[in-house]
């Protein structure tokens, strides 16, 4: 948008001699692009947005954190809590003055996690192979307390739950575990962010253990489990239907952010399609993403657990492939497309007690891509 601004005012000096009102009017709009681009340029920028989302994730971790009764609100959560951990970590490490209570806030979401009241899977390794959605997301929240807290060693725990998913992984049939227990389905995404849980963990013993789980995923999923000509990896697959659920917006997106650092190759491999198919609006000030493949009809959704991932907007797992994948344009574009849809758009419906976890994953993800750059 600031070349078309650019255009607008060279039209002005072009036109002012001979036609001076509607060269006036090309300057004022001119003039009023400029203005609103560098102004969601400096709110970009500044740190505004990103202290308060901090502030707003910190209050609910210290004042608010209850486990909820429903099935679903508990992913939201577990799924924001893990989230929100990592960018806890990751705003440590670009304010050092907030890294002590970055740390505590952690430590709280540790101490709610490892609470037998809320996932008595935790302590039963017998119990780790029919919730395994859980343990990978725990996984991850060990990973950040222990990145904040600089130590360079895992606690027994963390070092068993780690070796876990990944000794489990590289030795399943078809290199994906399923996340839900009595859910026949491989969730993808799932399985990457399991994967970025183990190289966060490599990031504190300097181990890599990643390694070998992230080939023999990426090689399996990108030979079998992809749509028809194309290189998007399903959403979900089973024994018997290698797409059991097309590429979901939110599902890729995760894959991307996931594996970006630890492989960049195959996350830019579906950064570039999936910004393809499912971006729109390319080179202006705003972007949206869709959840659904062009050529799904939605819902189109065949599996009977209804995946977390789908209930939120794709725009807030996007914005941190974007920012992984330093795709600053893209990243630019979904903030303001965010910001316009907070001033001028209406006000969530207000969540009765114990429902508004899912509200508060999208805040998560927002506030971790915030902290990535």
């Amino acid at each position: 948008m600031l070349i078309p601004a650019i255009l607008l005012i060279a039209v002005f000096f072009l036109l002012r001699k001979k036609q001076l009102i509607p060269a006036r009017v090309f300057l004022i709009i001119g003039f009023t692009l400029a203005f609103s681009v560098l102004g969601l340029l400096l709110l970009e920028l500044s740190d505004v947005l990103t202290d308060s989302h901090y502030q707003e994730i910190g209050n609910t971790i210290t004042h608010n954190l209850e486990f909820p009764t429903d099935e679903n609100q508990q992913r939201y959560q577990l799924i924001g809590l893990s989230h929100a951990a990592t960018g806890m970590a990751q705003y440590a490490q670009k304010n050092t003055e907030q890294r002590g209570e970055c740390t505590r806030n952690i430590s709280e979401i540790v101490s709610f996690v490892l609470n037998e009241d809320h996932y008595p899977v935790v302590s039963n390794r017998r119990l780790w192979k029919d919730n395994i959605f859980e343990i990978i997301y725990i996984n991850n929240i060990l990973a950040q307390y222990e990145i904040v807290k600089g130590t360079d060693t895992l606690s027994a725990l963390h070092q068993r739950m780690n070796d876990y998913l990944a000794g489990t992984l590289v030795k399943s049939r078809y290199k994906n575990l399923q996340s839900f227990d009595g859910d026949v389905n491989y969730w993808t995404a799932d399985n990457t962010y399991l994967i970025f849980g183990l190289q966060s963990t490599d990031r504190i013993t300097g181990q890599n253990t990643a390694g070998r789980p992230t080939k023999d995923w990426s090689s399996f999923i990108f030979k079998q489990i992809t749509y028809p000509d194309s290189k998007l990896p399903c959403s979900a697959f089973s024994d018997t239907d290698k797409c059991k659920e097309m590429p979901h917006g939110t599902h890729l997106a995760t894959m991307i952010a996931s594996l970006a650092d630890v492989d960049p190759e195959s996350s830019r491999q579906i950064w570039r399609e999936y910004r393809h198919h499912y971006k729109n609006g390319v080179f202006g000030l705003f972007a949206t993403f869709d959840q659904y493949h062009p050529e799904e009809t939605p819902p189109a959704y065949q599996n009977s657990i209804r995946h977390p991932l789908d209930a939120i907007s794709p725009e807030m797992p996007t914005l941190i492939a974007a920012a992984r994948i330093n795709d600053r344009l893209t990243y630019f574009q979904i903030t303001n497309q965010l910001w316009l849809n907070e001033v001028f758009g209406s006000a969530p419906a207000p969540q009765p007690k114990g429902y508004e976890w899912k509200n508060f994953l999208e805040l998560s993800l927002r506030f971790e891509a915030e902290t990535v750059f």
